[in-house]
């Protein structure tokens, strides 16, 4: 699950500089959290990676891991989880502020992936 993690990290770090591989970079971490991580993980990477695609202009694939992150969190019963996917899908919030911060540069990441 670790490197999973990593993966999605690295993921976000790609979208924050603005690379054109980090849709692929978040599928395929997504697909590894599917196969080795809980749900509880998977649901909040997925809404992770919905912010990624509302600010990319895919709000209707955007839409789709919100769903899918949602119905994970009625599974769960977990109010934190279907709270945060309520913002992503509420008209005032196009995209959550904590998703607005800069990413850590790369170099400041080198050191925390190396353990993964």
């Amino acid at each position: 699950m670790l490197r999973a993690e990593r993966d999605l990290v690295l993921a976000r770090v790609a979208a924050s500089d603005g690379d054109q591989a980090a849709a692929a970079s978040f599928t395929a971490a997504i697909g590894s959290l599917r196969q080795r991580g809980t749900p509880y993980h998977l649901a909040h990477d997925l809404l992770d990676y919905a912010g990624h695609l509302t600010r990319a202009g895919d709000v209707d694939a955007a839409a789709l891991a919100i769903d899918e992150a949602r119905d994970i969190g009625q599974q769960l019963r977990c109010e934190p989880l279907l709270g945060r996917a309520a913002d992503m899908t509420s008209p005032e919030s196009h995209v959550p502020a904590w998703l607005a911060f800069p990413a850590p540069a790369m170099s400041e990441l080198t050191g925390l992936m190396a353990w993964a």
